[in-house]
């Protein structure tokens, strides 16, 4: 979410002529911007940040000499979680609040009639490209002969449950009058917005047993390095005034 607010909507506000004024772990704040179809942009900036992230971890694995390492699950992982999250985002974020970015693109876009399907459709596109990358790239992960569903279970659940109580807690330090709102929204952006990752738990084994696990030994720096990147995120998720 910190690239979606900062590098996606922080970077469109500054190029489109407006002046960032604040930040936090689920707003960015801009000056106003004229005319219509560059704050149309601005607003779908955070989205199309995590989308050209995603391409971008896709393309990154394609090209590791080593794909069955941790540098590989990183990438795996984070092409899903940017996929599914962004095009929970732009198909349904809308149904859940007027303020959202999506819906206020659908709102001032005409015929809305014609804008909101193509929207929606567009959203359920991107979670279908996420869950392409995940069973592709899930033979990467698997060691021969153990059971596949538990294996999945332990490449997929962690990120899933991590990402929520990453987001809940940032909701609950988000400046706001309307505590409950905030926190709904961070179960929303994770849980909801995430869900259809599990589908990856359900779908049937790919046929044939992979020729070889993945090298995934134990790295306790990569858990040093991911909690102390969690804990700046918390501390800065109170906000930034940036006027």
């Amino acid at each position: 979410m910190s690239g979606h607010e900062v590098l996606g909507h922080g970077t469109a506000c500054v190029t489109l002529g407006g002046e960032a004024q604040a930040v936090d772990a689920m707003y960015f704040d801009c000056s106003e911007i004229t005319p219509e179809w560059k704050d149309q942009l601005y607003r779908g900036a955070g989205s199309l940040f995590n989308v050209l992230l995603a391409l971008a971890c896709v393309l990154g694995l394609r090209r590791l000499a080593q794909p069955r390492s941790w540098l590989g699950y990183f990438l795996w992982i984070s092409a899903i979680l940017n996929l599914l999250q962004s095009g929970s985002y732009v198909g349904f974020g809308r149904f859940i609040h007027p303020g959202m970015d999506w819906a206020m693109i659908v709102a001032a876009s005409e015929p809305a009639s014609v804008w909101a399907p193509l929207v929606t459709l567009a959203g359920i596109a991107l979670i279908v490209w996420g869950l392409q990358v995940g069973r592709a790239g899930e033979a990467l992960f698997l060691a021969p002969g153990a059971s596949v569903r538990r294996q999945r279970t332990r490449l997929l659940m962690p990120p899933y449950l991590t990402a929520a109580a990453i987001s809940i807690a940032a909701s609950a330090l988000v400046p706001s009058d309307d505590r409950m709102m905030m926190i709904m929204g961070g179960i929303g952006n994770s849980l909801f917005f995430l869900a259809p990752m599990l589908l990856l738990l359900a779908f049937p084994a790919r046929r044939g047993a992979p020729e070889q696990g993945p090298d995934l030994p134990p790295r306790r720096w990569i858990v040093g390095a991911a909690l102390v990147a969690t804990v700046l995120y918390l501390v800065l998720a109170g906000g930034i005034d940036l006027g």
